[in-house]
């Protein structure tokens, strides 16, 4: 007897799932931005800043606006921000990447 035929019957003598699990809701990424186009406030921002030293503000003043764009459509994944969190702030704190004043 081949595995699939035992797992067939195996699913047989089970029957179905007594309960379906609840589906998971995605992740939903409202609208935030200001009129200025900057997105400091949102929630995946200050997510990904998160115990690093790097604000939002400062993360969103490192980003394009086409950046900004994906975020807010969702096309970032939070890991994926917080790998750019990262990098950007070793790079403030090695003194690659200079802010400007007031940032």
């Amino acid at each position: 007897m081949s595995y699939l035929d035992r797992l067939k019957g195996e699913l047989a003598e089970k029957g179905p799932p007594k309960e379906l699990t609840k589906p998971t809701k995605g992740t939903f990424v409202s609208n935030v931005s200001t009129p200025s186009g900057h997105i400091s406030e949102n929630h995946l921002l200050i997510k990904a800043c998160d115990g690093l030293d790097i604000t939002p503000e400062q993360f969103d003043s490192l980003l394009t606006q086409e950046d900004r764009n994906l975020i807010i459509a969702g096309k970032f994944e939070d890991i994926t921000l917080r790998a750019y969190a990262e990098s950007f702030a070793e790079g403030i704190a090695s003194g690659r990447i200079r802010l400007f004043k007031g940032q």
